[in-house]
């Protein structure tokens, strides 16, 4: 195998998964996973070009996700997409301790962390045993769908959520 082929490969795949392209995309990681030339980043890549192809993350999805987090257990995409794997199958107490675990690995002040505290509430409350009430978070959960029909369930609820937002620098200009 010529690493120049496998490199170029890579950049490939990436290009097409940025495009939403995954047709092709996905095409490009089978020959590369098949040439043995996968690193973390790509089988994560793999696993979220897949489940963006199927709508959602499947079983095969989350085996790229475990290839990743074979290679680099503190790959924070992967363990994001395992996350996400785990709340979609009802894993609950999976979930919570991968979102905890991905929480270690992140800026505690940083955007990612506050929707990973987010996600651990969540799981907490699906699993029982959340401060917070149900209500309150259905309430939160409409808020952060932001859409009509979610923000009137919000408002008939009589449960108030107050909050601020702060834009990480990089996405200022762009809202």
């Amino acid at each position: 195998k010529n690493p120049r082929d496998t490199q170029s490969m890579a950049m490939l795949a990436e290009s097409l998964r940025r495009k939403r392209e995954f047709t092709e995309a996905l095409t490009i990681f089978a020959r590369l996973a098949g040439a043995r030339a996968m690193n973390a980043d790509l089988w994560a890549d793999y696993a979220d070009a897949r489940g963006a192809s199927l709508g959602g993350l499947d079983a095969k999805s989350a085996e790229y996700v475990a290839q990743a987090l074979k290679l680099d257990p503190k790959h924070t995409k992967a363990l994001w997409l395992l996350g996400s794997w785990q709340i979609a199958q009802r894993d609950y107490r999976s979930a919570l301790a991968t979102w905890q675990r991905l929480a270690a690995i992140l800026p505690a002040d940083s955007s990612d962390a506050k929707i990973i505290a987010s996600n651990m509430a969540e799981a907490r409350a699906a699993l029982g045993n959340a401060s917070a009430s149900p209500q309150l978070m259905q309430v939160a959960s409409a808020a952060f769908a932001a859409t009509p029909a979610a923000a009137s369930a919000a408002a008939a609820s009589n449960v108030e959520l107050r909050g601020s937002v702060t834009l990480d620098a990089r996405w200022k200009n762009r809202v």
